[in-house]
Parts: structure tokens; C-alpha cells; sequence
């Protein structure tokens, strides 16, 4: 956040439940508020990084539906979009999605998001550690100017 704030961007978090206020993370509510206030976007990322393919309808609803729910309740904020854990879906994991009212999601394709394709829209995953250096990498690996 600090890296990104410096050159004026903010970012997008994808969080799991699970990882809010767990020692070790560093997502405390107030450090998500922080982020909010600085225009971070934020996104449901499940209750508990589940792999959802496979998973019945009411534990899809209840990953996917119920934490769209609570981060909406918790920040005062819209959560419209959903990020796959560790990318993984099927067409019930994205009938899901659409029944829980996001407008998409975000797979672990690397790539620029299509207009065409909400569902499962490619992202330029910056992580930990990649700086601006990084940054500049993955968009130069994509073909885009610096």
C-alpha cells in the first residue's frame, strides 16, 4: 500500500474471512479501513479460501454469497466483485457468483480483463515484494508500455 500510495495508485484486496484480524496476516478491520480510505477497491475472496468446485449449493452460498455479505455489513462498502480461490471454478461455482448479485470475477490468468467475459476476467497479480520494478515487469510481459 505504501509503495502504491507514493505514486498516487490505490489497489484492489481480495480477502478471505478468515485471514481478517488472524495473527500472522496483518488485515486487521482497521488496516482494511485504511486501505478503503485510500481507495483501495474491495473484493470477497470466500469465508475461508475454500475450493469451491465440487462444494454443494448452500456451502457455494454461504462461501460466496454469505462473506459478500459480511464485508458489505463490516466496511459500508460495495464488494462487487469475487476472486476465485487459487483460481479454481466450474459453471456452478459461477452460477453462484451471479445468484450471490456480484457484476464478476477474477481468475489467476494472467492478462488484461475482458468486457465480453465477466465471469472470469484475467488480472495482472502484483504480490508482495514486486515493487514498482515488478510492477513494470508484468506489464511489460503483457506488451504495455511503462
Amino acid at each position: 500500500m505504501p509503495i502504491l500510495a507514493r505514486h498516487g495508485w490505490s489497489g484492489t484486496l481480495n480477502l478471505a474471512l478468515s485471514h481478517l484480524n488472524q495473527t500472522g496476516w496483518g488485515l486487521t478491520t482497521t488496516t482494511v479501513q485504511r486501505m478503503i480510505n485510500h481507495g483501495w477497491e474491495l473484493d470477497s475472496h470466500t469465508m475461508s479460501h475454500a475450493t469451491l468446485p465440487g462444494l454443494s449449493t448452500s456451502a457455494l452460498d454461504y462461501q460466496i454469497g454469505h462473506s459478500r455479505s459480511l464485508l458489505r455489513h463490516t466496511f459500508h462498502v460495495p464488494v462487487n466483485f469475487f476472486c476465485y480461490p487459487a483460481g479454481l471454478y466450474d459453471a456452478s461455482v459461477i452460477a453462484a457468483v451471479r445468484r450471490a448479485g456480484y457484476s464478476g470475477a477474477t481468475s489467476t490468468e494472467n492478462g488484461l480483463a475482458r468486457w465480453n467475459d465477466p465471469w472470469t476476467l484475467d488480472r495482472v497479480r502484483v504480490s508482495n515484494g514486486d515493487g514498482v520494478t515488478g510492477l513494470v515487469a508484468h506489464l511489460h510481459a503483457l506488451g504495455l508500455p511503462s
